[in-house]
């Protein structure tokens, strides 16, 4: 829509309530104008007694649209990164997982063929680790080379 039609339409919409107002019975265009007058004056009571009332709401009003813009770039975000490469997924799946996260875990590419490559601390957590990334890369040729450490006790 350009500004000409939207000044049209403005044009528009003015002169209809302008009619409107002309034909209408006398009584309806005293009752419009006593409202209009009301509400001007209510609206004046309001901006110069009410200030504080009306700086908190547009506070409130302010952190409303900042939290619901975080939860829309959150969302963008995910939207990105579900596409983005498998290995970024991959990366991101571990790190969100509360065990695997904090193992020593490489995660790279040969070809179109995936490598999960370190130590993990039991045959579950080698299991979860495969399974976690074949989720997150299910297109993906993955190839779990993980090592579960065997640590034995000192004799």
């Amino acid at each position: 829509m350009n500004d000409r039609m939207t000044s049209g339409i403005a044009a528009a919409a003015l002169l209809g309530t302008a009619v409107g107002i002309a034909i209408a019975p006398r009584q309806n265009r005293l009752e419009l104008g006593r409202r209009l007058r009301r509400g001007t004056q209510r609206l004046i009571h309001i901006l110069t007694h009410d200030r504080e009332r009306i700086a908190i709401t547009i506070g409130l009003t302010a952190t409303k649209i900042a939290d619901f813009t975080q939860v829309v770039i959150d969302r963008v975000g995910e939207s990105i990164a579900a596409i983005g490469s498998p290995l970024a997924r991959i990366r991101r799946a571990f790190a969100s997982h509360p065990t695997l996260r904090v193992r020593a875990i490489s995660i790279d590419a040969v070809g179109n063929m995936i490598l999960l490559q370190g130590i993990v601390e039991s045959e579950e957590e080698c299991q979860a680790a495969d399974l976690l990334a074949r989720a997150a890369a299910p297109e993906g040729i993955i190839r779990n080379l993980l090592r579960v450490s065997r640590d034995t006790p000192a004799l």
